[in-house]
């Protein structure tokens, strides 16, 4: 299971000992650096923590070296981090006042945060609707009613209504397309099932 890092925080740069100076520092990849899954012990284990790392950079953009600056508390969580970061290629290296490709440090740091779980569903209501125009097209959706924690999150401007056009419209009793509005109601009931098993309902197996 891959489980992604909350964040990746912006770095800042010097040039190695005895390098020129740096007049442009080394940037990351254009698509990011890719920390890859969680580590496994530290999920078991519920560890998270904020992991301040230093590397170097060379000429030729890749990682030369990775050094924890600021440890999380998870010695897994620490050395993934550099693992990943070691890994990763593509940095544009950092140059000196005369546009040359030098040597540079990194620093940076990786929260690690384990996603939580959705919970189980609440008791709840949800209300919706939306137009079909005459050419099958769904737009206008507004949310009428929203009541539950699962319901509330579906705010105005995330409403859970079909995007883009369907195949057909709505025809009226002549043939002709018609323009309507549809309104969808969902209703989260929860149950004893051992009440609902007493009353002769049973679940679908």
């Amino acid at each position: 299971m891959v489980i992604s890092i909350t964040a990746l925080l912006g770095g800042l740069a010097m040039s190695t000992q005895g390098a020129p100076a740096v007049s442009q520092p080394p940037a990351p990849p254009a698509g990011g650096i890719h920390i890859g899954a969680y580590p496994a012990g530290a999920l078991r284990r519920s560890e998270e923590g904020s992991v301040r790392f230093e590397a170097v950079i060379g000429t030729d953009g890749t990682v030369t070296r990775c050094t924890v600056t600021q440890k999380s508390g998870s010695s897994e969580l620490d050395d993934a981090t550099c693992d990943a970061i070691r890994k990763t290629r593509g940095f544009t290296p950092a140059k000196d006042a005369n546009g040359k490709a030098i040597e540079a440090r990194f620093s940076s740091s990786v929260k690690w945060v384990i996603p939580r779980r959705n919970t189980a569903p609440v008791p709840g209501e949800l209300a919706y609707s939306f137009i079909v125009e005459k050419d099958g097209t769904a737009h206008d959706c507004k949310v009428t009613r929203a009541l539950g924690e699962d319901a509330v999150r579906y705010t105005a401007g995330t409403p859970p209504c079909p995007v883009g056009k369907y195949g057909l419209g709505y025809l009226g009793a002549d043939g002709k397309p018609e323009r309507k509005r549809v309104t969808i109601r969902q209703t989260i009931a929860v149950e004893n099932a051992d009440e609902s098993r007493a009353n002769g309902t049973t679940s679908p197996k």
